[in-house]
């Protein structure tokens, strides 16, 4: 349970998304993923922020009509999630401790507004949102015990997501619990990581 690097979670998000592919969903819904290296590096430097909005332009391009977009992020040593409902301007804080204080930068970047106008005009939201500021939620999640084993929390939170609540009208029940993972529900990500990466990378 000791502090995952970024080269973890980035693995764990490419078997997320190669699952993603293989997996048949009649509700057609769709999820998107940014790079945690390149979001971990909002804030208070400009110019650094202006790359990372650049960035999320490029990506809201290149996924098209997403529904959900997973933004794990690492701020002073400790992982979160961010999940952005592009669609209808709403975005939800995932804090393994729920108590951490946010980087009010990272908040600033994600608003997105020259992003969402790219968006927007490529028809990628309702013009009944359009010109609405992002919405931002906490959201109830699983609180982790120790102070190192946020990363595995991530991990875990976005295989929830993509395995049981992939619609946006079922955000609220995504999590609804403040209990740790247990073992066995870490254990799951454990694996999944390992045989991910022996099968693919070894």
């Amino acid at each position: 349970m000791r502090f995952l690097n970024v080269s973890c979670i980035q693995i764990f998000m490419m078997y997320l998304q190669k699952f993603c592919e293989e997996q048949k969903d009649e509700s057609g819904s769709t999820i998107g993923f940014l790079c945690p290296t390149i979001m971990s590096q909002v804030g208070k430097d400009q110019k650094l922020n202006d790359q990372v909005v650049t960035y999320i332009e490029c990506g809201l391009l290149r996924m098209g009509n997403v529904d959900i977009i997973l933004v794990p992020f690492c701020q002073e040593m400790h992982w979160m999630l961010v999940v952005i409902c592009p669609l209808i301007h709403e975005a939800y804080f995932c804090d393994p401790m729920g108590t951490t204080k946010r980087d009010t930068s990272f908040k600033h970047v994600l608003q997105m507004r020259s992003a969402f106008r790219t968006f927007r005009a490529c028809g990628g939201a309702s013009k009944l949102i359009a010109g609405m500021s992002m919405k931002w939620s906490n959201i109830e999640c699983h609180q982790q015990l120790g102070s190192t084993e946020c990363g595995y929390y991530v991990m875990r939170y976005m295989l929830d997501i993509i395995k049981k609540y992939r619609s946006i009208k079922d955000k609220a029940k995504w999590f609804g619990s403040k209990l740790a993972y247990t073992p066995e529900q870490i254990n799951e990500v454990r694996e999944l990581w390992a045989t991910y990466f022996m099968d693919n990378h070894l």
